[in-house]
């Protein structure tokens, strides 16, 4: 396959990934980190623009390779910058202008613009950092539920990690004289890793925003909507799986069912919002008590489940009073004024 064709199925592919990202963008708004993944496929996009015009003008100025590589180099930071988003909820966007910048400043090193082969030296090191560092981002996250849509691209991370560190020391070892617009094996061999690479990792994104959605549908399912604590439906699966569990470790889990007292009388006097307001205090409250491996159930309008894992009978008590006095001793603000109410346990 010439180069010219290589280029425009990668032109193609890019606009493919920038479409079918930017489209789950629009139906899942509150997943930020699309936006960098968005960028991904521009940032591609545009080196490859780039390459296709220096190929059809054959033009061999610095600047072509220079915006390219800043372009490409960009797209791996951002592709980071989305990871970190994803697993930490913060952007990375200065390491992706650092990146960019630095890539076009590389380029006035003379040894640099005038041969390939010495900037695919340089900048596959950094490439393989990059993507390296979204790797370990992923890997530090992984063993929960959520962790498991992450699998595909860890793994396609992993291989393209792999193969630059492949393909840079057989460049090393061959000590091969590349050219810009050349036709080499190892060129065309890499245009078609990085056609495969980006299709994969649209497959990847895609896979990611389906796993996390069916997630917060399933939670959404097992919720209450006013408290987040757990609905009856989640009561029966956790109390279910806990239940296994104290059989197979011979431990044992024990229930404290909590009711808010006189509540019907809070929402006479106060308003059914001075209720839900007093509902989400008592959850708050009790939650504040609990261990991290202790489930809070919403079985009723005021009634409550707290299900103490790893318990006895004399510590469930115990756990009972200090919500009592907890909810006791605390006040409730409400547009009426603040009050106070009591729970039975």
């Amino acid at each position: 396959m010439d180069l010219p064709t290589l280029l425009i199925c990668t032109a193609l592919t890019c606009s493919l990934m920038i479409m079918s990202t930017g489209a789950m963008y629009k139906v899942n708004t509150g997943e930020n980190y699309l936006r960098d993944w968005i960028f991904v496929g521009v940032f591609f996009l545009f080196s490859n623009l780039l390459a296709i015009a220096a190929n059809w003008l054959q033009l061999s100025s610095p600047i072509f390779p220079a915006l390219g590589n800043a372009f490409y180099m960009g797209g791996h930071a951002a592709l980071l910058s989305g990871v970190s988003v994803l697993v930490n909820k913060q952007s990375m966007w200065r390491v992706v202008l650092v990146v960019a910048v630095l890539t076009v400043l590389a380029h006035a090193i003379p040894e640099v613009s005038e041969s390939v082969t010495t900037r695919i030296l340089v900048f596959y090191p950094i490439i393989a950092a990059l993507d390296g560092a979204a790797l370990v981002l992923l890997l530090k996250r992984m063993g929960g539920e959520q962790s498991r849509g992450y699998w595909p691209l860890v793994l396609l991370l992993s291989f393209f990690v792999l193969q630059l560190v492949v393909r840079g020391g057989l460049l090393l070892s061959q000590n091969a004289e590349l050219t810009l617009l050349g036709n080499q094996f190892t060129q065309t061999f890499g245009h078609l890793l990085v056609i495969g690479f980006i299709f994969l990792l649209t497959i990847c994104f895609s896979i990611i925003v389906t796993w996390r959605k069916e997630l917060m549908l399933r939670r959404a399912s097992i919720t209450d909507y006013l408290t987040g604590w757990y609905n009856r439906e989640g009561l029966e699966t956790i109390a279910s799986r806990v239940f296994r569990r104290d059989l197979r470790g011979n431990t044992y889990s024990g229930f404290i069912l909590l009711d808010i007292d006189h509540f019907k009388s809070i929402n006479d006097r106060f308003g059914h919002a001075a209720g839900d307001t007093a509902i989400k205090a008592v959850t708050a409250q009790i939650s504040d008590l609990l261990r991290i491996h202790d489930y809070g159930f919403r079985i009723g309008g005021e009634e409550f489940a707290v299900l103490v894992s790893n318990t006895n009978t004399e510590e469930l008590s115990d756990i009972a009073e200090r919500i009592r006095r907890a909810v006791e001793t605390h006040k409730v603000s409400t547009p009426f004024g603040s009050i106070v109410f009591t729970v039975s346990a």
